[in-house]
């Protein structure tokens, strides 16, 4: 949704009618740049902690994810942050 919203607000500031422009695409780009550096650490993260033996680092984890699932409040956050 990010994405989407990020190339609307682009369509809406850019200064040709041709959005295959190289300076269109770079300034799209940039405006994506964190978001996908966040996303790409938060799943390399989450894919070594899986792939991990440690049998207390999966309990953890267990743990971890039950008190989110039971939480409204965590929920919502973490909602919130995924659809800004």
């Amino acid at each position: 949704l990010r994405d989407l919203r990020s190339f609307e607000k682009a369509l809406e500031e850019r200064k040709s009618d041709d959005i295959g422009l190289q300076s269109f695409l770079r300034k799209y780009q940039r405006t994506r740049l964190r978001d996908v550096a966040e996303f790409s650490i938060l799943t390399d993260s989450l894919s070594n902690i899986f792939i991990n033996g440690n049998i207390n680092l999966k309990k953890i984890i267990s743990k971890g994810f039950a008190i989110v699932n039971k939480s409204k409040f965590i929920k919502a956050l973490l909602i919130k942050r995924a659809t800004l």
